[in-house]
Formats: C-alpha cells, structure tokens, sequence
C-alpha cells in the first residue's frame, strides 16, 4: 500500500467521527474546522460542518493530507499524517 492508500484507509475505519481540520490557506493564513467525518470516496473525503443553523459539506483530498496543507485531528486526539 503506498501512502495515499494508508491515509484513506484510515479515514475510513473513522466515517462518523468527529473532527478538527487545520488547514494552511496561503501567507501565513490557518483555519481550523471542526465537523464530522460523512464519507470517503476514491480520492476525496467529505466533511459535514454545523456554521450557525446550516450545515456546509467540505471535501478535501488524501493529498491535502499528505502534503500537510491540512492536518486532521480526531476528538481522541490522534492525528492523520503521511506517515
């Protein structure tokens, strides 16, 4: 299994959890998301976000995870990465 196939497994044995998404958005810019885990696809994952009374549907993919432009912390505190 190369890197990208161990980051979606990984997101997949944790549909439904809660998450916290940090994300680099150029310049020194960071935003963090908190949400929940809805699905993962053959190359995106999909994130479900409550912002006031709407719920916004975010999808990123397994390379922004392995790229570190996001960094994806679970509610019990363990972290996705490339490694």
């Amino acid at each position: 299994m190369n890197k990208l196939q161990l980051i979606r497994e990984n997101l997949k044995r944790n549909i439904g959890s809660e998450i916290v998404i940090k994300s680099n958005r150029g310049r020194k810019q960071k935003s963090v998301t908190k949400g929940v885990l809805e699905q993962t696809y053959q190359s995106i994952f999909v994130v479900r976000t409550k912002h006031d009374l709407n719920d916004k549907i975010l999808s990123f993919t397994y390379a922004d995870v392995f790229t570190k432009n996001i960094e994806i912390i679970f509610n019990d505190v363990k972290k996705v990465s490339n490694q």
